[in-house]
């Protein structure tokens, strides 16, 4: 009953319901009375399934690829056509694992919860020889950490973790299984090699062109002030505050960028200059997560003596 007023007070102001929720297998997994996939895909508009924490009582992967993929199948099932997203983890687990010397006092024992780039850090502070499950689709490594605050205390650790290899992964589980994307815990974490792995993998989902229509007067005089137009859409859907290149050419002659310039909110843009010889024109939208790289048609403005 909250679910559904909260998305017809947000669907009033125009606006989604969009959950994040514990990772469940089957309707008999535990607290499934509180988290009921079923009652809930049938109110929220989009649902980001928590898919890590998978190791708490003893070392081991924070998001297994295989148990990922169950836990999103069976949300599939249960939310039938509700947008979804893998949540995948931008930090770690560092476990105690046993004393190797000396004797190690209950502080000593606790998990700790790096961040993606601490724990990368951690393998060259302690020179840790870092090993790929291919089952869990993580990287895991051990290293001895000695604690001089405690005495002769010396333990062994073993880190669990996730970083741009295991996004990538999941990012590729997502475009196999046909959900909406990842959504990473938390961003600022992050391994920052993330990014470009998953721009690719986005790429390979969305490869359609942006489509771009582009004006300018057929003619002019020497010296007169002209304006390429210009407005970018995806998929009939405006391209508001992006980057693209106003380009012109000598006919015959190669392509030089000219301006840089952001579309608006109604995804135009605009270019003004003196014209004093004939150019083609035209307008480049660089690749983002959405769509390839876009060139437009070229128009030709003749300058007429």
């Amino acid at each position: 009953v909250f679910l559904e007023r909260l998305q017809a007070k947000l669907h009033a102001q125009d606006k989604v319901l969009s959950i994040a929720l514990p990772p469940r297998r089957s309707a008999r997994d535990d607290d499934w009375e509180v988290i009921d996939y079923d009652a809930i895909g049938n109110v929220v508009d989009r649902a980001r399934v928590m898919t890590y924490d998978y190791s708490t009582d003893r070392p081991g992967p924070i998001s297994p690829i295989g148990w990922t993929r169950d836990v999103i199948e069976y949300a599939q099932r249960q939310f039938r056509g509700v947008p979804l997203s893998i949540g995948v983890p931008a930090y770690g687990s560092n476990w105690y694992v046993k004393t190797l010397r000396g004797s190690c006092p209950a502080e000593v024992k606790q998990i700790a919860r790096p961040t993606s780039t601490q724990a990368l850090a951690l393998i060259n502070q302690y020179d840790a020889e870092v090993h790929w499950s291919k089952e869990a689709g993580e990287y895991h490594y051990d290293y001895r950490r000695p604690y001089d605050e405690f005495g002769r205390c010396v333990a062994l650790r073993r880190v669990w973790f996730g970083e741009a290899r295991s996004t990538e992964d999941r990012a590729r589980l997502a475009r196999r299984l046909g959900v909406q994307g990842i959504t990473v815990f938390s961003f600022g974490s992050e391994d920052p090699r993330m990014w470009s792995r998953v721009r690719d993998v986005a790429a390979s989902i969305n490869p359609d062109p942006a489509k771009v229509n582009i004006t300018a007067p057929a003619a002019a005089t020497s010296g007169e002030l002209i304006t390429v137009d210009a407005r970018v859409t995806v998929k009939g859907v405006v391209v508001g505050s992006q980057s693209v290149l106003v380009q012109r050419r000598v006919p015959g002659r190669s392509w030089k960028n000219v301006a840089d310039l952001l579309t608006g909110a109604d995804g135009r843009v605009s270019y003004t200059t003196v014209i004093n010889r004939t150019y083609d024109w035209r307008v480049k939208v660089p690749a983002d997560w959405d769509w390839r790289a876009t060139l437009s048609t070229s128009v030709r403005v003749v300058v007429e003596d």
